[in-house]
């Protein structure tokens, strides 16, 4: 069993709480069905916490943020 987190499951962010929120109950739910599968050597369960990657919504987030800072 795979699903799919972020590494906001892991940690926190500014201004995302509701993402933040969802990806943690999804570290959550993975945790508690390995620890309810744990005695079936068939069974794995893990998460994917990937962190951001290069995406247009991405790009226009960190603009935005370094706008609003003046930076350039």
């Amino acid at each position: 069993i795979v699903t799919i987190s972020s590494v906001n499951g892991l940690i926190g962010a500014v201004e995302r709480v509701g993402y933040v929120a969802t990806k943690h109950a999804l570290v959550g739910l993975t945790r508690a069905v390995a620890l309810e599968t744990a005695r079936d050597p068939d069974i794995t369960c893990n998460a994917l916490c990937p962190g951001s990657v290069p995406t247009e919504a991405i790009e226009a987030r960190l603009a935005a943020g370094m706008a609003a800072r003046g930076e350039t």
